[in-house]
C-alpha cells in the first residue's frame, strides 16, 4: 500500500531517527497530527514500531515518474522541502535526470544558493541541451550574479527557440541585460501575445512587464534588474 505524501515525508524523518516533536516542529503541524500519520504508516507498511517503519525499504514506495510528480507538486505549491526530497529521490534512481538536476537547481535559486543553482543548470544543460527553460533562467541567475556576458550567451542562445514566445522573452531579457528596457517592454509584450506551452513562464514575463512598465527612468536600469529577477526562479518552472 502506497504512503500518502505527507506521509512518505514523515517516515523520511523517521529514517533520520526524529521524534513525533521534532517532526511536528521541522514541518509545522501539530505532534498529535504526527502521531496519527505514523499510526497510519505503521498500518500500510505492516510494521509494528517505528524502527520497523524507518528501515522499511522505501523504493518500493514510489518509482521515479511518481516522485516527480509528488516534486512538481510540492514546487506549485511552493514546499521548497518535500520538492528538494523528492527530486532527490528521482536523482538517486535516476542520476542522469536532465529535469530533475533543472528543478532541484530551481530550489537552489529560491533558497539564495545560487552558485549551485548555476552548477546545477550547467549540468542539465550538458545532458539535455534542449532543455530551453533552463537556458533561459540560467540566464536570469549569470544577470543577477553581474555575469552579463554569459548571460548573454544563454539567451542569444534562444534566439534560435521554435516558440515563439520563448524566443522574444530571451530577446527581452536579453536587452535588459543590456540596460535596454524600453526594448525589453517591447519584446515582452510580443512575446505574450504568442501562445505559451509553459503558463507560469508567461506569468513571470508578465510580472517582469509590470514592473518595468511601473520604474521611472530615474530608477534606473540596475535597480529594476535586481527587482525583476530576484526570486523568479521557481514561478517559471514546468
Amino acid at each position: 500500500m502506497h504512503l500518502t505524501p505527507r506521509q512518505e515525508e514523515i517516515c523520511g524523518l523517521l529514517r533520520r531517527g526524529m521524534s513525533n516533536k521534532m517532526i511536528a516542529a521541522a514541518l509545522g503541524i501539530s505532534e498529535g497530527t504526527v502521531k496519527n500519520h505514523v499510526t497510519e504508516i505503521l498500518r500500510a507498511l505492516n510494521a509494528t514500531n517505528r524502527t520497523q517503519a524507518a528501515q522499511h525499504d522505501r523504493t518500493d514506495m514510489f518509482d521515479t515518474e511518481e516522485y516527480m510528480h509528488l516534486a512538481l507538486h510540492a514546487n506549485a505549491a511552493g514546499d521548497v522541502h518535500s520538492c528538494m526530497r523528492h527530486l532527490k529521490e528521482v536523482l538517486r534512481q535516476q542520476p542522469r535526470n536532465a529535469t530533475a538536476i533543472y528543478l532541484l537547481a530551481v530550489q537552489h535559486a529560491s533558497l539564495g544558493l545560487l552558485e549551485r543553482a548555476v552548477a546545477g543548470m550547467q549540468t542539465a544543460l550538458s545532458i539535455e541541451p534542449r532543455l530551453e527553460i533552463a537556458r533561459l533562467q540560467l540566464g536570469m541567475l549569470l544577470v543577477d550574479m553581474k555575469h552579463r556576458a554569459q548571460a548573454k550567451e544563454q539567451f542569444l542562445a534562444l534566439s534560435r527557440s521554435t516558440d515563439p514566445a520563448l524566443r522574444m522573452y530571451s530577446e527581452a531579457l536579453l536587452a535588459l541585460a543590456e540596460n535596454d528596457p524600453a526594448r525589453a517592454r517591447e519584446k515582452l509584450a510580443l512575446g505574450l501575445r504568442q501562445k505559451s506551452g509553459n503558463p507560469a513562464l508567461a506569468t513571470t514575463m508578465r510580472r517582469v512587464l509590470e514592473q518595468l512598465s511601473t520604474n521611472t527612468p530615474a530608477d534606473g536600469a540596475a535597480s529594476a534588474e535586481k527587482q525583476i529577477f530576484l526570486g523568479a526562479y521557481r514561478q517559471a518552472s514546468p
